[in-house]
């Protein structure tokens, strides 16, 4: 059983960040999941971003070309082509387009455990905290590594501050950048890591 336990710790430690970071993604769900039953908050920008992509039909050749090439007011393409593509599945429907904001938000929030994780275990390699040669100090010091990402993702997950972006239609701005910023910092890490 020792040896069971260290293998699954110690030796392949990804498998329970993973999981760690998809209970705190399901966490920052069941927490923000009333946003889903919002409606559109017109003269709040969701009436803006929904209008388009009905204008255009979803995602066609038009849609898609309106994303890259309009730049009244925002220069935004990405958050256009999924509003676009959101159209194209839900039509003007807003639990559908609330709920690929809430599916963004939780990604996040799985994301900043990982990375919270990924931060501990680097500072700790790089003589913040020395270890011992004590394999169970080691075990000690990785629970506690993950139960401080764990408990960094859920408060990402369930502050009040995040309500706005996945309430507001209109936040997907905010969450897709998010999501390409921890995304973009934990590519960097693990080149840094590999030497790449």
């Amino acid at each position: 059983m020792k040896s069971f336990t260290k293998f699954c710790v110690m030796d392949h430690p990804r498998p329970l960040i993973v999981v760690a970071a998809l209970a705190v993604a399901m966490a920052a769900i069941w927490v923000q999941w009333p946003c889903v039953y919002g409606g559109v908050l017109t003269d709040m920008d969701d009436d803006v971003y929904m209008a388009p992509s009905e204008a255009y039909g979803g995602l066609t050749l038009a849609g898609v070309r309106w994303a890259f090439m309009e730049t009244w007011e925002y220069y935004q393409p990405l958050p256009r082509l999924t509003h676009l593509l959101a159209y194209s599945i839900w039509g003007l429907r807003p639990w559908g387009h609330h709920a690929v904001n809430l599916g963004l938000h939780a990604c996040n929030a799985g994301l900043v455990t990982i990375l919270a994780w990924r931060l501990l275990t680097l500072g700790a390699s790089s003589g913040l905290k020395s270890f011992s040669d004590n394999d169970a100090n080691d075990r000690k010091y990785f629970l506690v590594h993950v139960a401080a990402a764990t408990f960094v993702g859920v408060m990402f997950a369930v502050h009040p501050l995040q309500t706005e972006s996945v309430a507001w239609i209109s936040g997907r701005t905010q969450l897709l950048c998010a999501t390409l910023m921890f995304g973009c910092v934990l590519a960097y890490l693990q080149a840094v890591e590999t030497n790449q």
